[in-house]
């Protein structure tokens, strides 16, 4: 996660214009055969990883424009209002844009790996983790700030930011909590549990640039969503969204061939009844009589038994 800092002015964000990095575009490349050469492919984490590229390369004034115009501000959401439309919509764009190729190159390539290894679990159990998490780490990130501003450091406050590693560090945390070995941190072997940590310290300490807020947010919502998680809070929001989803596929499937025929049968004319007789004759169709049969007057082909 990438960030501006000052309200209108500070340095504009760089990058996906017109010019492309030579070297994120080799980065991209390797990481575009390296999802082909996966044996397994993971649909949610490549179709998150198709979407973000579509956004960023698919800007028609550019990234750095799209990062200026949807960057997550938390004065200007307090400004606007915080559920006006366009205080939602910075809330849920902000993630998917990104300032950079070589931003979006070094996320996708984080997505990757953290997306595999999680949606090996179920793809359908990984995509309500990232929709849970992509709302819970924009949100964390206004909170913080705005606590950090009313404990007069305020530079948060006015901080614009975009990206999705704010999520990946909230994946990360998920995924390595309850791990009880060791991770390598840019070539440091810290405890698992504490690698995400410990990459929101090296990663603020070799690139200032990056979001510091922004990657502590979202550690602060993979402990959210753990501590929601074993509740049993996300098991019963499962519960109530499968029984939608299935009352929604209910609706919406076709109707059974048998039920449309009788559909079709019932609005279709009904054909007039057939002349009754009395005195133990059986209406006959036309040319089903036998020997002993004799057409009645006036009734054509119908006959009966006598």
């Amino acid at each position: 996660m990438f960030a501006r800092r000052g309200f209108g002015g500070g340095m504009p964000f760089r990058g996906g214009g017109r010019g492309r990095d030579a070297y994120a575009m080799l980065l991209l490349a390797q990481l575009a055969h390296q999802v082909w050469m996966l044996p397994n492919k993971p649909p949610v984490t490549v179709a998150l990883m198709a979407l973000l590229s579509a956004l960023h390369f698919g800007a028609p004034s550019g990234a750095a424009s799209a990062a200026g115009a949807f960057c997550l501000r938390p004065a200007s959401l307090a400004a606007a209002g915080w559920l006006t439309p366009t205080a939602l919509r910075r809330l849920v764009v902000s993630p998917l844009i990104h300032a950079s190729d070589y931003h979006l190159a070094y996320n996708l390539s984080s997505l990757l790996w953290k997306g595999a290894s999680l949606e090996a679990q179920g793809s359908v159990r990984f995509a309500v983790m990232l929709a849970v998490l992509s709302v819970l780490t924009p949100v964390a990130q206004v909170l913080l700030s705005g606590a950090a501003a009313a404990v007069g450091f305020s530079d948060w406050w006015w901080e614009c930011s975009v990206g999705c590693s704010g999520v990946l560090f909230a994946l990360k945390t998920v995924s390595t909590y309850d791990d009880p070995g060791q991770s390598h941190v840019m070539g440091f072997a810290v405890p698992s549990r504490w690698a995400a940590w410990a990459e929101l310290a090296l990663l603020y300490f070799f690139m200032p640039s990056s979001s510091f807020v922004g990657h502590l947010a979202g550690i602060c919502a993979g402990l959210a969503y753990l501590a929601l998680q074993r509740r049993g809070a996300l098991a019963q929001a499962g519960r109530v969204l499968r029984r939608v989803l299935a009352s929604l596929g209910r609706l919406l499937e076709p109707a059974p061939a048998q039920a449309r025929h009788a559909r079709r049968d019932e609005d279709a004319p009904q054909p007039q009844a057939q002349p009754r007789f009395t005195g133990g004759g059986v209406p006959l169709g036309r040319g089903a009589g036998g020997p002993g049969d004799r057409a009645l007057p006036g009734q054509g082909g119908l006959r009966y038994r006598g």
